[in-house]
């Protein structure tokens, strides 16, 4: 996937729980720190898999080379097993044949939850 991005590529996830667990951080700049976000992502996250690019909705922002992706993806916990799966939404940039932005939303409180790093509060 790294060979999709430009060297000088910004990757965005807003809702990272960056202060919690640092190795989701919200900002990652340049093709080398993408390629060891997606190595330290890797040891968290098993056989993690985007869904059928041909499912995938995807629309270009007229006049721009920006596009709107919305997908879905699953893996595992590698701690637990505990299945991870996400819908998630995502603007891309593109210079020429590559990715040169990237910002992607996904829910934050299925990761927080799936990867405990929050506890679900019984109805009252």
């Amino acid at each position: 996937m790294v060979a999709l991005f430009t060297d000088d590529a910004r990757m965005e996830y807003p809702y990272a729980p960056e202060a919690d667990f640092p190795a989701f951080p919200k900002v990652i700049e340049g093709k080398d720190r993408i390629r060891t976000y997606y190595h330290d992502a890797a040891q968290y996250i098993g056989e993690y898999r985007y869904l059928d690019w041909k499912e995938w909705g995807c629309h270009r922002l007229e006049g721009t080379d920006t596009y709107f992706f919305a997908y879905s993806a699953r893996g595992s916990v590698r701690a637990t097993g505990t299945d991870y799966r996400q819908d998630l939404f995502l603007f891309a940039r593109m210079r020429g044949e590559k990715v040169s932005f990237y910002r992607e939303f996904w829910d934050p409180y299925v990761a927080l939850s799936t990867f405990g790093l929050i506890a679900v509060v019984p109805p009252l």
